[in-house]
């Protein structure tokens, strides 16, 4: 083989290795790409109260319920409404190895929710989150919210009193159903922050106020069961403003995919 046709050969082998090495950098790229906004579906289809829901659970509970107020309506979803029940329930196969009473209440409210996760609409005990702990003369107050791939599931929460025996007191539950739409929303690209705070100074700034004006004091994405099923909340603190205005602050709401403004303050 010639000279020409060595370094013809080489300057082959090494196109067809730049050409490899791209491609395995392509493919890795769209998989972490896909990775990161990949979302579960974990919506109900065909969920079903039960038809009589305080018979169910006084005959499931036997002498453990004294009182169940009920306000749930049946969607394929999941339930949609208000439960509460009182008495002094014990929950089935509860786990805890904790010493300290927290631990218990947290493995008796773990056991109840785990038995009850079909009732409540609930496929994934995972998107629940606990968010306040209190005790109160012996009662072990505990309260979850609910979260849809890192994003606060507006209008739903639970709170369980679990007393000195270790049996629940008090269970609460405000639910609303998470429909597939939200669990397809959630993986969508959405504004960014930085975006939110351009589009609120550029409301202001166009009403007469100054950049300087403008301080976000917080603001966070929630998601919500209807559409647009994501919004960006913003509180802006008017501190500076008082004297041309009684209210300290104003609350923004925009959609987080279209930046439409669905909510602000009367300028009037």
């Amino acid at each position: 083989m010639g000279q020409n046709a060595r370094n013809i050969n080489s300057q082959y082998q090494k196109l067809l290795t730049i050409t490899a090495v791209l491609i395995l950098s392509w493919a890795l790229l769209c998989l972490t790409s896909y990775a990161q906004t990949e979302v579960q579906d974990k919506s109900l289809k065909s969920y079903k109260l039960p038809p009589r829901l305080k018979n169910y659970l006084q005959e499931k509970y036997k002498g453990q319920i004294k009182e169940v107020s009920s306000a749930l309506l049946e969607t394929p979803q999941g339930p949609r409404g208000y439960l509460d029940i009182r008495g002094h329930i014990k929950p089935r196969n509860v786990e805890s190895a904790s010493e300290d009473k927290d631990g218990r209440a947290r493995a008796v409210a773990k056991a109840f929710l785990k038995d009850e996760a079909e009732l409540l609409g609930l496929s994934d005990l995972n998107e629940l989150r606990e968010y306040k702990l209190v005790i109160d003369k012996g009662y072990v107050h505990i309260y979850y919210v609910r979260y849809i791939d890192d994003l606060l599931f507006d209008k739903f929460s639970l709170h369980i009193a679990i007393g000195p025996d270790e049996t629940i007191t008090y269970f609460s539950a405000s639910l609303v159903p998470a429909p597939s739409e939200l669990y397809q929303a959630v993986a969508k690209k959405m504004i960014t922050e930085s975006e939110v705070q351009k589009i609120i100074e550029g409301e202001l700034t166009a009403h007469g106020f100054t950049r300087e004006d403008v301080s976000l004091s917080s603001i966070h994405k929630t998601a919500l069961p209807t559409s647009p099923y994501v919004v960006w909340t913003a509180v802006v603190d008017l501190k500076n403003l008082k004297k041309k205005h009684d209210t300290p602050s104003w609350v923004y709401e925009i959609n987080a995919f279209t930046g439409e403004i669905l909510h602000k303050p009367d300028m009037h």
